[in-house]
């Protein structure tokens, strides 16, 4: 009887440590895609963004996590990837206007659209390794029933094929 309780505990063990490890890179693998996904589209957004766009945010069509606009600034695309990316794209001020051109009113803005607020977050590039550990410790308790229900099936085929 304790073999048997010996080997039950063996697979349930193995099962737990099998699940828990298989949840957590699979979490993982699941976030580095989900950043490389992000980081794609923001290297479009910034590539594709005028040299005049300075500091601030403006609207560029870009498809990260479902949504179709995303508002990037010059600084995001500098602090993702750095001084090359700020080499290859100089900043031009806007050119005056002709001589002779007479500047009308300015358009009417709503203050309500210019607040940070209204604008998407910056893109996050970190990967939560607690937050993996966590739902894969909780995973790993599915597999310590998982490895009981696999040392009943191994017993089961066993007595099957020995008697």
């Amino acid at each position: 009887m304790r073999k048997l309780a010996r080997e039950s505990v063996i697979f349930m063990l193995l099962g737990m440590l099998l699940s828990a490890v298989t949840v957590f890179f699979y979490l993982l693998h699941d976030r580095v895609t989900e950043i490389h996904t992000q980081v794609e589209g923001l290297r479009k957004a910034c590539d594709s963004m005028p040299s005049w766009a300075g500091g601030t945010p403006i609207s560029i069509a870009a498809p990260i996590e479902g949504r179709e606009y995303e508002n990037h600034s010059r600084e995001e695309c500098n602090d993702v990837f750095g001084a090359t990316w700020k080499k290859q794209h100089p900043v031009t001020p806007i050119p005056p206007p002709p001589s002779g051109y007479i500047l009308g009113t300015p358009p009417k803005v709503n203050p309500s659209t210019l607040e940070p607020e209204s604008f998407s977050p910056r893109i996050d590039l970190s990967v939560h390794y607690m937050e993996n550990v966590t739902a894969s410790l909780i995973c790993g308790a599915y597999g310590f029933a998982g490895g009981f229900v696999l040392c009943l099936f191994y017993r089961l085929v066993r007595f099957a094929i020995r008697g």
